[in-house]
């Protein structure tokens, strides 16, 4: 004999999904000048992303400030930092990277592909020490063939510094740190030689 209620009690042990809450769309600015609000959030955001030696951020130039304000970057897992400095999270015993927690899943779709080909781009030539731009990963100012702006979604994380450190990469100099999720908007404009940035 069928019972009338079984789809009832069935119904009631499937698992009730939820959605996490959408990132907040911010500029660096506003997240930079207002960290603790922002501190532990999903954030979506857009800036020009620089990728040199000790140096993994995104940046935007605000108002009031000396010079562009950054934010350090850190790929969601599994994707292994671009760039080295000191000090990143480190190895565990089978020495593959420790990632910050709660854990960031990257997104690796042709957009990524597409940021992270661009940042490793090189001109052909020599830099300003007369050695081939070739030689180093990532390349040096003189040597990046592009400059990309991209929209980041990800994890915020904020601190006020003291005396200029006590925060996020390279020696805890930079006040916050999103580690990416997805990456969306990329786009890439060719450096001219006269437009180089300084080193």
């Amino acid at each position: 004999m069928r019972t009338r209620g079984a789809p009832v009690l069935l119904a009631l042990l499937v698992p009730v999904v939820t959605y996490a809450a959408e990132p907040v769309e911010t500029t660096i600015c506003e997240a930079l000048a207002h960290p603790v609000a922002f501190d532990g959030k999903s954030v979506r955001l857009r800036g020009t992303v620089v990728l040199r030696t000790e140096n993994f951020s995104i940046v935007q130039p605000c108002s009031g400030s000396e010079g562009p304000d950054e934010i350090w970057l850190e790929y969601g897992y599994p994707e292994e930092a671009p760039t080295p400095f000191c000090c990143p999270g480190g190895f565990d015993r089978n020495n593959k990277p420790i990632f910050s927690e709660p854990r960031v899943n990257l997104v690796r779709d042709g957009s990524f592909k597409k940021l992270k080909r661009d940042l490793a781009a090189r001109r052909s030539g020599k830099d300003d020490h007369g050695d081939d731009c070739s030689l180093f990963r990532p390349p040096s100012p003189e040597c990046q063939k592009f400059t990309v702006s991209a929209t980041l979604t990800g994890k915020l994380s904020a601190v006020k510094l003291v005396a200029g450190m006590g925060g996020f990469g390279h020696f805890g100099l930079f006040p916050a740190k999103l580690v990416i999720q997805r990456v969306e908007d990329v786009t890439s404009v060719e450096v001219k030689l006269h437009d180089r940035p300084a080193p």
